[in-house]
């Protein structure tokens, strides 16, 4: 069932929800209890078109009777974490049609973001694990509210799980391990740069535009690697642009007056000049999917922590921002988008 008309603008849907509709929690969506007209808030993590099908079990694990396997081509992934908890649910859509409808306000939508989802329903459980998938018909609602970051959820310390898992914290400190651009990535807002412009794009805004983003690799206290299993934390972001430089749409990186190493090293500048604020703390979110498993059920690929979105509490001066681009001095390879 449609609840919202979708053409009424983004702030007319949030007032409709305000007035309307009432929020209730996720258990209440698996235990089915909720009311009607109700929605969840939930935290965008990640967005992709899907390359393969989904298997999953029909019914819900606490109606395990219902169940049976159910494997299905779909358009496009999205995943959520859940608040006030580590656990996610997926959505799968069917068609590029049904991924449109739920993007309808895709422009303010992007990895990080809290959103309404206006009642769900629990399809099933994703084969091998305790993840949800559920479905929903009306758009997804993005809303202007800030993620509560004083009850952190810490990144667990095993890959041995066989859910999806999302974390959040404040840390007094951050390494960077690694800093390099990639090019000719997705514009979108939504995918936040994590999809080339072609074949793996689900935006609805800039589609087609090429772009290029930042990718890092981290560590914190709470993502060291010797903690988590030798897992690295990694980002690959259009927005992380705005947060080091003036105006990123200026620079060409693709020039041959791009060098990488300065890049690095001024990445890494703006961090310890950041950190130099008193009391500053950042930000982060992220998420841990599943590993892909051997015939004797060994891990097989590499893990790696996908960090979404990381932000300062405290403002950084302007002064600090990235300006330029250094000369080129030496050559280094670029770092190419993974399927």
């Amino acid at each position: 069932m449609h609840y919202l008309n979708v053409v009424k603008n983004l702030l007319q849907q949030k007032e409709i929800l305000q007035n309307f509709f009432c929020c209730v929690s996720f258990s209440q969506v698996e235990e089915n209890t909720a009311k009607r007209r109700f929605y969840i808030k939930s935290i965008l993590l990640k967005t992709s078109k899907c390359v393969r099908g989904v298997t999953y079990s029909r019914g819900s694990k606490n109606k395990s009777s219902k169940i049976q396997k159910d494997s299905t081509r779909s358009h496009a992934f999205l995943l959520f974490g859940i608040p006030k908890s580590s656990k996610t649910f997926v959505v799968y859509t069917d068609n590029e049609r049904e991924t449109t409808r739920l993007l309808t306000y895709g422009s303010s939508l992007y990895p990080g973001t809290i959103c309404a989802l206006i009642a769900p329903k629990i399809d099933g459980i994703l084969s091998g694990s305790q993840t949800p998938k559920i479905s929903f018909e009306d758009p997804i609602i993005p809303l202007a509210e800030e993620i509560d970051y004083t009850m952190p959820i810490i990144p667990p310390f095993s890959v041995e799980s066989t859910d999806f898992q999302w974390f959040k914290f404040a840390s007094k400190s951050l390494d960077v391990i690694h800093a390099t651009v990639r090019k000719f990535v997705c514009s979108g807002k939504t995918c936040d740069g994590s999809s080339e412009t072609t074949g793996s794009c689900i935006c609805t805004e800039h589609r087609g535009l090429s772009t290029w983003a930042i990718e890092l690799e981290i560590e914190t206290d709470e993502l060291k690697r010797k903690k988590l299993d030798d897992l690295r934390a990694t980002m690959i972001s259009t927005n992380l642009r705005y947060i080091f430089f003036l105006d990123p749409n200026s620079y060409e990186v693709a020039s041959e007056n791009f060098n990488a190493y300065e890049f690095e090293d001024q990445i890494c500048s703006y961090f310890d000049n950041a950190f130099k604020i008193e009391d500053q703390k950042i930000n982060i979110i992220g998420w841990l999917k599943p590993p892909n498993r051997g015939e004797e059920n060994n891990i097989k690929d590499p893990r790696t922590m996908h960090i979404t979105l990381i932000t300062f509490q405290k403002e950084v001066p302007i002064e600090f921002k990235l300006d330029y681009i250094a000369p080129l001095v030496a050559e280094r390879p670029f770092s190419n988008v993974e399927e």
